[in-house]
């Protein structure tokens, strides 16, 4: 019985949380769901900050928990290593980046309401505790 429960807690404690790696689909559910969008830029093999932004701060339960239920999550992910993508998601994807990322900048994180506009950045790791940026978030979608 201990280990039913053990296993029923971690499972609800740390929801998965559903990435969006297209910008279009996040706009969709964001105008349907009625949510902000939260867009992070990272490079996953090279950018040393967003591999602590992403097992910091994106992976900790209090931030999960309240992402899954208020926000649409997209990381657009710009490896060193090429991966095999579809020449018109890397042409959609390039283009996401001259519009909200022109400065080339990594990691990035943006707040996005759902009528499109950028109401905040966050530039390299954040090293704001999750109930600070939480807080942050709230105050903005006020």
């Amino acid at each position: 019985m201990k280990i039913v429960l053990i296993i029923i807690s971690l499972f609800y404690s740390n929801p998965s949380l559903n990435w969006e790696n297209d910008l279009d689909i996040a706009f969709q559910k964001s105008k349907e769901q009625d949510k902000s969008i939260l867009l992070n830029f990272s490079g996953s093999d090279w950018c040393i900050p967003c591999q602590k932004l992403k097992k910091g701060l994106l992976s900790n339960d209090k931030f999960s928990n309240y992402a899954s239920e208020n926000l649409i999550l997209v990381n657009l992910d710009f490896p060193m290593k090429n991966k095999k993508e579809e020449k018109e998601y890397t042409i959609k994807k390039d283009n996401w980046s001259e519009k909200y990322n022109p400065n080339g900048q990594f990691p990035l994180t943006i707040l996005i309401d759902k009528n499109g506009k950028v109401v905040k950045k966050w530039t390299g790791n954040i090293t704001d505790s999750p109930e600070n940026f939480i807080e942050q978030i709230r105050n903005i979608n006020k």
